[in-house]
């Protein structure tokens, strides 16, 4: 599902999400987010 979904992407992002703390859960809330926009 779209949650599952949700977490696979905030795992693979897990390198990226310390330079974006926020992006985990801007994903789980978000799920056809591209990618960060800085």
């Amino acid at each position: 599902g779209a949650l599952r979904e949700a977490a696979v992407r905030a795992v693979r992002w897990s390198g990226e999400s310390v330079a974006f703390p926020g992006l985990a859960e801007r994903a789980a809330t978000a799920p056809a987010s591209p990618a960060p926009t800085a």
